[in-house]
Formats: C-alpha cells, sequence, structure tokens
C-alpha cells in the first residue's frame, strides 16, 4: 500500500494495535516507510504515547520520548511529506509530457474513451472513429442544454458504442467533466 496515508495500510494498523496492547516498541526501518504524510506520522507517535507505548527508527536513530527527539521526528516526517510530494509533481509532470508527445501511460484495455492503441505502434494513441462519434454525439447534447440522465438515455437509444453493455449517467458526468477539463 502507498504510505502516502497510515489508514489504509491494514498491517500497519496491527503493528499499531499489537505495540499498543504490549506497550512495546514499534519498529520502523525508516520513518519515511511509517508515512509520508506529517499528520499520520505524529497522529501514530501520539497513539503510541497514549498507550505508554514508543517508536524507534532504526536509520534515524531518534529516541521519540525527548522533546528534542520528537523534535526532529517532526521534522522528517514534514520532510518524507515533502519528498512525497516533489514525486507525485515530477511524476505528473513527466506523464504530462509524454500524454503530449501521443505516448500512451496505461494499459491498451484501459484507454481514454475515444482513443485507441496505435496498430503501427502500441506505445501511441489514435482516434477511435467509433468512440469519437459518441463524444461529439455527447458534447451536441450537452450544447442543447441535456443532462446526463437525458444524454445517457439518448446515447443507448441511438447505439452508440459503449465500453460496457449500456450507457450509465455516471459515466457520461465524467466524460462532460473530463471535456470540460475536470479530470
Amino acid at each position: 500500500m502507498s504510505g502516502g496515508r497510515a489508514d489504509n495500510r491494514p498491517g500497519l494498523q496491527r503493528a499499531i494495535a499489537l505495540a499498543c496492547k504490549r506497550k512495546a516498541v514499534l519498529v520502523v526501518y525508516k520513518l519515511d516507510r511509517l508515512a509520508r504524510n506529517a499528520r499520520d506520522a505524529l497522529d501514530v507517535l501520539d497513539r503510541l504515547r497514549k498507550s505508554q507505548a514508543d517508536l524507534a527508527s532504526l536509520v534515524e536513530q531518534i529516541n521519540s520520548r525527548s522533546p528534542m527527539g520528537k523534535f526532529f521526528f517532526t521534522q522528517l516526517a514534514a520532510f518524507a511529506e515533502l519528498e512525497r510530494e516533489q514525486i507525485r509533481a515530477r511524476t505528473s509532470a513527466a506523464m504530462r509530457g509524454y500524454q503530449a508527445e501521443g505516448r500512451r501511460m496505461t494499459r491498451a484495455d484501459r484507454c481514454p474513451f475515444g482513443q485507441q492503441p496505435d496498430p503501427s505502434d502500441p506505445s501511441r494513441l489514435i482516434d477511435c472513429p467509433e468512440e469519437q462519434a459518441a463524444l461529439a454525439r455527447i458534447r451536441e447534447l450537452r450544447a442543447e442544454g441535456k443532462g446526463a440522465k437525458a444524454i445517457t438515455a439518448a446515447l443507448n437509444a441511438g447505439g452508440f458504442p459503449c465500453r460496457g453493455e449500456r450507457w450509465h449517467p455516471t459515466t457520461v458526468r465524467r466524460l462532460l467533466n473530463r471535456q470540460d477539463g475536470g479530470e
């Protein structure tokens, strides 16, 4: 699981609960492996300390019980969060650059609606004519002031291709949001 959040990692939650129950020391290899969100890291430390348990990091060798130790812990948690945000920003910028070059950033069966892998170069995307026709119809109906439910009904009645058995309002809303620049 991602280190971005501590609450969605069941193994970590079990380890914290066990350390609290036994008033033991939770040992982590490195603090940024515990959490990459400063608030989560501080919450874990507070939860452990309220249960008379503690936290130890093998790499940083911090005593979180002393005021100076807690200060350094807080600083390292903030740096871990900063690192996570920088990784996210660099990855996002690289993905946008690749996409601007027409490079596909997903599996072939997960192309954005309206596109398909180029048969001559599967790493690139090209427009899918049938799906582009459905997107054009969605834009037309939106320009007429129709909402997602009305557009869904029109697409299903018109036999426009979708990637499931039939069109659903949530799919239409997602496509409308993407066209409006929301995704």
